[in-house]
């Protein structure tokens, strides 16, 4: 991404950073979490004794892992995002480079309810998992639709995903929705948080292969482990009732709600730099009326 090509953010810019600090603190539990962790608490152990869920598994862990390694299912069509921008008026949209000199508000125009295209694809692709044998296939499913989804708002902000320090904070991303523990999902965020402003400018350095290698098994496993439980949870009946379909829509949300956040915060930072985060309360409304000064003066 380019360097910064405005000395301070706009007022849209500004307000965006004061509700990313509301979102960081934000510790709203989505009430199908809260569902589906009661289903897998009553399950308790009983899960592992389940027959055939150390099978399915392995089988899922296995070909997850044969799916992110394939550098050809990173591919992103690229192109056919820049061409959004520029049917929507930034004819000079041809990299990921040129993204650095728009407004996040022009980006967010261009960008429009991406989640909610997702989810209706999730909805479209979601089976009724009421077998062992299907929940593999179904979570690969899943999880690629949401790879998708992750390479979409990272090219909007100007991102390359077929990076591979890139595909790690994706499945970051993926880690963070198929929690099911408050206080590890917190965890996480946090630690996305501070990952996104450490990828910032000269520190977003590629990784070695080893250390890609051994991160990407670490956290396609735990991802693997994830959402088999939840696929397994939607099964186990609460109240006479198991809870059903929902699962699909709720993880794509969740991936969709951190991508977005996530994107924008590394979109200003690497625009402004990270110290755009450091504004707060009157030095954010300090700067919105010099903004409102300097456009009336023009």
């Amino acid at each position: 991404m380019k360097q910064p090509q405005k000395e301070e953010p706009s007022n849209y810019e500004l307000q965006e950073v004061k509700l990313f600090e509301d979102w960081k603190n934000e510790k709203k539990v989505p009430v199908f979490l809260q569902t589906l962790q009661r289903s897998i608490a009553k399950a308790g152990q009983f899960i592992k004794k389940i027959p055939g869920v150390e099978a399915a598994l392995n089988k899922t862990n296995q070909t997850f892992l044969e799916v992110w390694q394939d550098l050809a299912n990173w591919e992103f069509n690229q192109t056919e995002i820049y061409s959004k921008f520029i049917q929507a008026g930034h004819q000079h949209i041809v990299s990921a480079q040129d993204i650095a000199t728009l407004d996040l508000e022009e980006i967010e125009e261009v960008l429009g309810d991406v989640c909610n295209k997702y989810k209706t694809l999730a909805s479209v692709k979601q089976k009724s998992s009421n077998t062992l044998s299907s929940m593999p296939t179904d979570i690969i499913a899943l999880v690629t639709l949401n790879q998708q989804a992750i390479g979409e708002y990272a090219t909007h902000f100007g991102f390359d995903i077929s990076l591979q320090q890139e595909k790690l904070f994706a499945l970051n991303i993926l880690e963070y929705a198929s929690t099911m523990d408050e206080a590890a999902k917190e965890q996480i965020k946090s630690r996305l948080i501070k990952n996104a402003l450490e990828m910032t400018g000269s520190q977003n350095r590629e990784v070695d292969k080893p250390t890609f290698i051994q991160m990407l098994k670490k956290l396609s496993t735990s991802v693997s482990i994830q959402l088999l439980k939840a696929k397994v949870g939607q099964l186990i009946p609460i109240h006479g009732a198991v809870i059903g379909t929902g699962f699909n829509a709720y993880f794509t949300t969740e991936v969709c709600d951190i991508a977005h956040w996530l994107y924008k915060q590394r979109f200003l930072a690497e625009k402004y730099g990270t110290e755009v985060f450091e504004l707060k309360g009157n030095n954010v409304e300090l700067l919105n009326e010099e903004n409102q000064a300097s456009d009336w003066e023009q």
